[in-house]
């Protein structure tokens, strides 16, 4: 692909729609209402919720699935765009083929190294988004970021893992009492050292925000892990919202470049409605087609890996719409007000 097509001037769609720093503080108040509920359940209720919550392994594995799902497919809307295409390039056109075939490979061989995968690289993005919005607050990122980033990624990856693939030497007790009493030491360790080298207030409450949701995410584990899970995907899915709406409606200022919404156009409807019916309603039809019997194991397995690919594709664009300097970025704006 010819690199000086991703050094072009701002797409002709007007002046990017603007976010507000606060705006992205909100979702992390979900930490404490989660939290309360626990507390609430636990002491006042006997765990009647908790006692209720799913507890067997595919039961979990397709509601966490579930919850992940919306923010996946709202994604999708904002690259069916012509000049993105043509700056994207082979990244759409072989990179996305190629996820879809070796997640459909690895889904015929074993399907439960999807869901290892799927662990590890969701915890991932998860909250490298989160990192990397209160990283832009940051004027320096050294070592101390760097820890502060991976040792959450690493130790809910891990939790991820013993929950969803059945690990026998290791149970999320014994996460919770042996590894998760050190990493808090060092977290706390590093997320000091970002708060006094962060040079503006909404800097701190980004680091201080995203930590204290980690931390009290943490604590949730031994609770539910479902109920983490749970928080962690939906602070995830409200920024992720907020960031696809910004940028879709960016694209339609002036004139609408979008197939998928020059398609809607004759309905009237602000982006900001299409997107949620749209990514829901497609949700919706996945989990009807999930619980439809396949007329076979292979086709059993075919339909789970083409379904399994629709995260990993998102995370393989998202890897790269969202860096700086790309078509996507300049759509948009983050105020740090």
């Amino acid at each position: 692909m010819d690199s000086s097509r991703e050094d072009l001037s701002p797409m002709e769609s007007g002046e990017p729609v603007v976010i507000s720093a606060v705006l992205l503080l909100w979702p992390y108040s979900l930490s404490v209402l989660f939290l309360s509920f626990a507390i609430v359940d636990v002491f006042f209720l006997q765990s009647v919720v908790k006692s209720h919550l799913p507890q067997d392994f595919s039961s979990l594995f397709l509601l966490i699935y579930i919850l992940d799902l919306p923010h996946i497919v709202a994604g999708f809307p904002g690259l069916v765009d012509a000049e993105y295409i043509a700056v994207y390039g082979r990244k759409i056109s072989l990179g996305i083929p190629l996820v879809v075939c070796l997640t459909l490979a690895i889904a015929v061989a074993n399907p439960l190294i999807i869901m290892a995968l799927y662990a590890i690289l969701t915890m991932n993005h998860v909250i490298a988004q989160q990192v990397g919005i209160a990283g832009m607050f940051l004027q320096k990122r050294g070592k101390a970021f760097f820890v502060w980033k991976w040792l959450p990624i690493v130790c809910s990856a891990l939790i991820y893992l013993v929950v969803f693939t059945t690990m026998k030497f290791w149970t999320v007790e014994d996460i919770t009492r042996i590894v998760f009493p050190c990493a808090w030491a060092i977290y706390l360790t590093v997320t000091w050292i970002l708060l006094r080298q962060a040079v503006s207030a909404i800097g701190r409450m980004h680091v201080l925000s995203l930590s204290a949701t980690l931390l009290l995410s943490s604590i949730l584990v031994s609770y539910s892990a479902f109920v983490t899970f749970m928080l962690l995907l939906l602070v995830h899915n409200i920024v992720a919202y907020i960031y696809y709406i910004a940028h879709d409606s960016s694209r339609s200022t002036l004139q609408v470049k979008n197939v998928f919404y020059r398609l809607l156009r004759p309905l009237g409807l602000p982006v900001y409605v299409i997107l949620p019916v749209f990514s829901l309603s497609v949700t919706w039809l996945v989990y009807f087609l999930i619980h439809v019997s396949p007329p076979s194991v292979i086709m059993g397995n075919l339909l789970y890996g083409l379904f399994a690919s629709l995260p990993f594709i998102h995370y393989y664009t998202e890897h790269f719409i969202w860096r700086a300097g790309s078509p996507h970025r300049r759509e948009i704006k983050v105020r740090a007000s």
